[in-house]
């Protein structure tokens, strides 16, 4: 899905910086977070990411373009 709507490492970073928390949920025992925001083109884009508190690390699911339909 990243690849087919162009989004790239820096689009998912400018996304998880500035971004809202729109939807926690419980998928599989794991909490994943979608975080919209738009990147530097000004697209929406929505970020599913996994939180690993062992880690303290942010792990990216997927990504897509919001386009209004």
């Amino acid at each position: 899905e990243m690849a087919k709507d162009r989004i790239d490492k820096q689009d998912v970073m400018r996304i998880l910086r500035r971004g809202a928390v729109v939807r926690v949920e419980n998928n599989r025992g794991a909490d994943t977070h979608n975080v919209r925001g738009r990147d530097s083109d000004e697209r929406e884009i929505e970020v599913v990411v996994v939180l690993d508190e062992t880690t303290q690390r942010i792990k990216v699911v997927t990504a897509w373009e919001r386009k209004l339909r």
